[in-house]
């Protein structure tokens, strides 16, 4: 949330869609969600993004807030919204894209 304590991790779904194959539906959703890091400082903001990294980056098959997640992937470098020396008070973001492929139902027709 806007005006929440630092640092945090704020994310925000900008694509999806469900992946199909000659059968079907195939029970996966393949999204892009943007992650902004938000803290004090840039280097806070740039050591959580590069920790974000770490976690995710190249996973495959976990389980994260009960969700199956199949891959992880960083799709866009990540990239400070406020120069590390600008000076200014307000709170330094540092954001990337990750495209998530993650398990979801499939509605039973009958």
């Amino acid at each position: 949330q806007k005006g929440g304590q630092v640092p945090c991790i704020v994310y925000t779904r900008t694509s999806g869609e469900h992946i199909h194959h000659l059968l079907g539906a195939s029970g996966l959703c393949q999204a892009t969600y943007e992650l902004e890091c938000h803290a004090a400082t840039y280097l806070e903001a740039e050591t959580l993004s590069d920790a974000l990294r770490t976690a995710l980056d190249g996973k495959r098959n976990f389980e994260s807030a009960g969700v199956d997640i199949r891959s992880a992937m960083l799709t866009s470098d990540p990239d400070s919204e406020s120069p590390p020396d600008s000076g200014d008070t307000t709170t330094k973001i540092v954001s990337a894209e990750y495209s998530i492929t993650y398990a979801t139902s499939v509605p039973v027709h009958h």
